[in-house]
């Protein structure tokens, strides 16, 4: 791992918290990853390339060791905050959780002035909108049932959601894109997200 790309991660990692903060939620470490994960999965549907060698599974599902040391660096240049709580049933224990404060808000800002930054962010201010609508508490829920980490499943295998045979999340919403383009609808990449988060909101019912 080398700093160019821990440093493609800080985009990720503002534009997460940047979305979560308009719901008035902070991200916990964990559920960073996963905010991030369906960032990397549905930016396809925009076209959008997403980190190389990005998430592989492991024992919390897809995880990625670049974002939590840019969200540290960032923390640590003052563009985002960190709590750190106790964990109530392991006193030993505390848990960090991840918020924006205005100097990243301001960095969230000046990185939107360049078109493929201004998209990544509107994706994730789309995931949030949809995440707010099922339940921030359930975001582990629906990354854990989102069909190609569930393709994936097993110790340190790698996820590419660069590729359109690889990523499965793609491979059902074009099905369904095109079995309504034949009806003469066009859906929106907006309406793609909202309809993976209505499939996966079926499955965890």
């Amino acid at each position: 791992m080398n700093n160019s790309d821990i440093i493609q991660r800080y985009p990720d990692v503002i534009f997460a918290l940047h979305a979560a903060s308009r719901y008035d939620q902070s991200l916990g470490r964990i559920q960073l990853q996963k905010f991030i994960y369906l960032g990397d999965i549905l930016s396809i549907i925009w076209h959008l390339i997403t980190a190389k060698e990005g998430h592989e599974t492991y024992n919390f599902g897809p995880y990625d060791p670049k974002i939590q040391n840019a969200a540290d660096i960032l923390s640590f240049r003052g563009f985002i905050n960190i709590r750190f709580l106790d964990i109530v049933t392991d006193p030993n224990k505390t848990t960090s959780q991840y918020s924006i404060n205005n100097n990243g808000l301001n960095f969230s800002e000046n990185l939107c002035r360049k078109q493929f930054y201004n998209t990544k962010n509107h994706i994730y201010q789309n995931i949030a909108l949809n995440v707010n609508r099922v339940g921030w508490g359930k975001l582990k829920t629906i990354v854990y049932s989102e069909i190609t980490y569930l393709n994936e499943m097993g110790h340190y295998r790698k996820i590419d959601s660069n590729s359109y045979s690889g990523n499965k999340t793609y491979q059902l919403l074009e099905l369904f894109d095109n079995l309504t383009s034949e009806n003469n609808q066009n859906i929106s990449k907006e309406n793609m997200v909202s309809i993976f988060f209505k499939i996966i909101e079926n499955y965890i019912k």
